[in-house]
């Protein structure tokens, strides 16, 4: 009578879908060939598949002869009792995906020694395996602890142990080596085993059950005696004590996915966005850049020095100006000390300074044709060459120098400057394919799409603080915030909090891409307080004046507010509509205040 876990284990047996499945199938079936009647003819169908060039093709027949050979393995017809005064066969099949009901090498025959013992205890029999090592297991002289606590239950039987290769033990073979069987099981190499617990060695085996796994790696990265080590860390600390498959994997997704090392930590790594210089100017003063130079000692009411860079030639010139200098006194500087000589420019490139960025300097360039634009927020690298001319000037400032041979305007107008102005123009454009190239190598491309999830890097000076605190314990980056649009080519709009009182659109260089943990999404919001950081818009709204409410047909109504803005006069006061001011709140709430307050009291 076969055993109810083989006789189950055939009934469960999927119909083979290849060669090598039916050569197994009908190896465990022609081992009870003898206890089937009629075998031959019930098997032919499934014997004809194995014939050479022989296309496979399952249809019923086969289906039919495959249940009849099943049904007839497992069957329990009346066999003859044991006879002890024979020798008994035990076959142990050695196999690390599925063991016969068995584990590995001498283990297997312990346990069938054990599950056959009422039958082998008081008769000679013979224990067939496919281990060589085993073998000679009766001979061996150095036991392990295990191998002797074996050795002294084996004492109780009379037996020989014999070697007979896999490919010869058909049953034991077909059984342990089932696709289905194979696929479930994993191995488990070097594995002991003390008490309940499975071990490797020294380390504890961690089974896949909850999320025992996922509040191990916790422990050993999000607490504070951990302090949110790196993966290479976090992994020698669980490593240390445990082990699972795959352990490196899910310490490395969890550790990527972190929102504290996200923000913390630096990334050792290129930074991001390729280099894009500026087109080359046509002409000279064609295309100009702007700065102030401030905090000078005053000199004559002057206390900062406007520097205007022709992008063509480099040719610079320095104009004192005002301490407080408005914006009118900036454009009166400007035409008088540039326009005058080299004429109106085409384009003029200047930092974010709301002087800058007012209605006044906006409007007076609009009209006379001419181009601003604008780099992005604290990112100085889009006019390099004007912070240049910024620190030679500084450095120099302590000397007097005086010149009165031709004055340099003569050469840029001597006969055949065009010629030479195409040759610069040539070299400027050489010059910055060079630089392009040499900077790439050092940078790497990246591209965000609309609806991304970004970190926002943020620099130590723009950071508010009620203490002193050192640069290298302040948060670097933000978020994570989603992508609203591409701005140029390496630049992008992204949608801040109200809190972040700051130029929503970056270079890329100052954001990353977040991580987020699919499998448990909040570890994503930030349970540390929000960061407090230095207001810095293009404009920054001091006072609302007063607001009205645009009523158009077949347009819902638009409220809007005439703002006054900071460092600007109330005559740069413009209507900007609601939805444009969603980041100055408060001053919106305190003119409403205001307006109820005097209503009150009217």
């Amino acid at each position: 009578m076969m055993d109810n876990s083989k006789v189950k284990a055939i009934q469960e047996w999927d119909p083979p879908t290849k060669v090598p499945q039916l050569r197994s199938f009908l190896g465990l079936v022609n081992y009870y060939r003898r206890f089937i009647k009629g075998y031959s003819a019930r098997a032919a169908p499934l014997t004809d598949l194995l014939k050479k060039n022989k296309a496979w093709e399952w249809d019923e027949r086969c289906q039919q002869a495959f249940e009849d050979l099943k049904k007839a393995v497992t069957e329990e017809p009346v066999l003859a009792l044991p006879d002890h005064t024979k020798v008994f066969e035990s076959q142990a099949k050695r196999r690390g995906e599925a063991l016969h009901g068995a584990r590995k090498g001498d283990d297997a025959i312990v346990h069938c020694l054990r599950t056959w013992r009422h039958y082998l205890l008081g008769s000679h029999f013979i224990v067939k395996t496919d281990n060589v090592a085993t073998s000679y297991f009766q001979t061996q002289k150095k036991l392990s602890p295990k191998q002797a606590r074996w050795q002294d239950f084996l004492a109780e039987f009379d037996y020989t142990l014999e070697y007979k290769p896999g490919s010869a033990n058909h049953v034991a073979d077909a059984l342990s080596r089932k696709a289905e069987l194979a696929s479930m099981t994993r191995k488990t190499k070097r594995f002991g085993w003390r008490t309940a617990y499975s071990t490797k060695g020294r380390r504890l085996y961690v089974p896949k059950w909850g999320n025992i796994r996922r509040n191990l790696i916790k422990e050993c990265h999000d607490t504070k005696w951990a302090g949110h080590p790196g993966q290479r860390r976090t992994r020698a600390l669980l490593e240390s004590a445990y082990y699972w498959p795959q352990i490196r994997d899910e310490v490395e997704a969890y550790v990527r996915t972190c929102l504290v090392c996200q923000q913390d930590k630096v990334e050792q790594r290129q930074p991001r966005g390729l280099l894009e210089p500026l087109p080359i100017a046509e002409r000279p003063w064609d295309s100009v850049t702007m700065d102030f130079i401030i905090g000078l000692p005053k000199s004559e009411d002057n206390g900062s020095i406007i520097v205007v860079v022709d992008r063509f030639s480099k040719y610079a010139t320095f104009i004192a100006a005002p301490t407080d200098c408005t914006a009118e006194e900036t454009a009166r500087l400007f035409l008088k000390h540039v326009v005058k000589y080299w004429g109106l420019p085409k384009f003029i490139i200047s930092d974010r300074d709301p002087r800058f960025t007012g209605k006044f300097w906006t409007e007076l360039f609009k009209l006379m044709g001419s181009e601003l634009h604008f780099s992005t927020s604290f990112h100085p690298q889009t006019d390099g060459r004007l912070r240049g001319y910024g620190t030679a000037t500084v450095n120099s400032s302590h000397l007097t120098i005086g010149y009165t041979g031709r004055s340099p305007a003569a050469f840029k107008f001597a006969k055949g400057w065009h010629e030479q102005a195409d040759i610069a123009r040539s070299y400027l454009d050489k010059a910055a394919k060079k630089m392009k190239k040499w900077a790439d190598k050092k940078r790497r491309h990246t591209e965000y799409k609309v609806g991304d999830m970004v970190l926002v890097k943020l620099l130590p000076q723009q950071f508010k603080s009620l203490r002193p605190v050192h640069k290298g314990l302040v948060r670097r980056y933000e978020g994570p915030f989603p992508i609203l649009g591409k701005v140029g080519k390496v630049s992008y709009r992204v949608e801040l909090p109200p809190r972040l009182k700051i130029h929503p659109v970056f270079h890329a260089s100052y954001l990353k891409p977040y991580h987020e943990d699919k499998d448990n999404p909040s570890r994503g919001l930030s349970k540390r307080a929000p960061t407090a950081v230095v207001t810095s818009y293009d404009k920054e709204v001091e006072l609302v004046l007063a607001d009205r409410v645009i009523r158009r047909r077949g347009v819902p109504p638009a409220t809007e507010y005439l703002v006054k803005w900071k460092g600007l006069p109330e005559s740069e006061a413009s209507w900007e509509p609601a939805e444009a001011l969603w980041q100055f709140q408060e001053q919106i709430e305190r003119f409403r205040a205001e307006g109820a307050t005097r209503t009150s009291a009217a």
